[in-house]
């Protein structure tokens, strides 16, 4: 069946749409299925205006009247190459030419989207690929292993959030992990403890986002240990657009008093990776409309850093709380940022509530908020259950 989809677009003489506007977005994991011009890079065309021609086959040009073998042994060679990709060898193309040989006629652009959606439906696994053979599983897996020092519950992990890892050539993977070992100067312990959080990473183009966005780090003053303390927390900084999302948080930072080539910038880009840039504008923009200067929440990032990352809306509840009900000056927040990241019901209101009559402007928001429960209510912590047991 995924042959007789591959020839499809070779018998049809006019443009097929092949996925429909509405249809279910493409995964994550196959990246040259987005919605966005497609540049092949076997044929090296121009992409047309048409922003869905990654997903519309043009009408093949046939050309087995002529005998050209220089054009039908680059043709031959470049489905090898592209063949290749999936992980499906020489030999094996060699079959699949022999059995669908109208596949080489096919423009090389086309069929390479057709493969790669193919490929995202699960058809090329199955048909084209076939079932991985256990040879080829087990140096993957057995890879794996040794990254993380025999944790294989760890391992099993890491293929139950990402399978696709087994699809991947063992020496892609060793690239990617001796980039982190030469560059970060990272031990494999910290390597595989960040695939563990993020093993999509092996989805990143070393070249094009993983170099600069650590010599970005590295620039910022960060240190190895730095550099894998920033990972664990914001593992999404080497996967996401730059031009679509980071670029315009840089711009918001540095507005607000961001240096360039500075600790604090890192913290700062860390957090604001967990929101939308979207957000991250309305954040800022709610605590500009209640007074605060640029230079106000600049020092309270600093202090708090999650202040930038928190849900707007929830943050212009908890300051209309505080200035209205609790009736307490805007300016507090310099000293006591963190008051933002309370629940506005289960923490603020419930513990104003019970000492409002004794506030009188003498306890601050830190007094209030940061107490145990223990020491808040002068009771004491019942012992769990657990605990009951473990003296009895």
């Amino acid at each position: 069946m995924a042959l007789a989809a591959l020839s499809l677009c070779h018998c049809s003489s006019s443009i097929t749409t092949f996925l429909p506007s509405n249809s279910r977005q493409p995964s994550t994991f196959f990246p040259h299925l987005q919605t966005q011009p497609f540049i092949s890079r076997l044929t090296k065309s121009q992409p047309p205006n048409s922003s869905s021609f990654l997903f519309q086959f043009r009408p093949s040009i046939h050309c087995r009247c002529t005998s050209h073998k220089s054009n039908v042994g680059f043709q031959f060679v470049s489905l090898v190459s592209l063949f290749q990709e999936i992980d499906i060898s020489f030999e094996e193309t060699k079959s699949i030419l022999s059995n669908a040989s109208e596949l080489s006629s096919i423009q090389l652009d086309s069929l390479h989207g057709h493969i790669l959606y193919l490929q995202s439906l699960g058809f090329l696994k199955n048909e084209l690929q076939g079932q991985l053979k256990q040879a080829k599983l087990k140096p993957r897996i057995r890879f794996l292993t040794e990254l993380s020092g025999g944790d294989e519950d760890s391992v099993g992990k890491v293929l139950n959030m990402f399978p696709i890892i087994l699809n991947y050539r063992v020496e892609h993977v060793e690239e990617h992990i001796e980039f982190f070992r030469s560059f970060a100067d990272l031990d494999d312990q910290q390597i595989f403890r960040i695939v563990l959080v993020f093993p999509a990473i092996f989805t990143c183009s070393r070249e094009r986002k993983l170099r600069p966005r650590i010599q970005f780090l590295k620039d910022c003053g960060l240190d190895s240990g730095d550099i894998f303390k920033f990972l664990i927390k914001a593992p999404a900084f080497l996967a996401i657009s730059f031009r679509e999302n980071l670029a315009y948080k840089l711009v918001f930072l540095f507005k607000i008093g961001y240096k360039y080539r500075t600790k604090e910038l890192a913290v700062a880009i860390a957090a604001s990776t967990r929101i939308s840039r979207e957000n991250m504008q309305k954040t800022v923009s709610v605590l500009l409309n209640y007074g605060l200067s640029s230079e106000d929440i600049f020092a309270m990032s600093k202090k708090h850093p999650p202040t930038l990352q928190y849900n707007h809306a929830s943050l212009e509840k908890k300051m209309k709380y505080l200035i209205e009900e609790m009736d307490r000056d805007i300016k507090e927040l310099l000293d006591f940022p963190a008051f933002l990241g309370y629940k506005l019901n289960d923490r603020i209101k419930h513990r104003y509530e019970i000492k409002k009559d004794l506030w009188e402007g003498e306890m601050s928001l830190n007094q209030l908020l940061t107490v145990s429960t223990e020491n808040f209510t002068g009771k004491p912590k019942k012992a769990s259950v657990k605990s009951k047991l473990k003296y009895r």
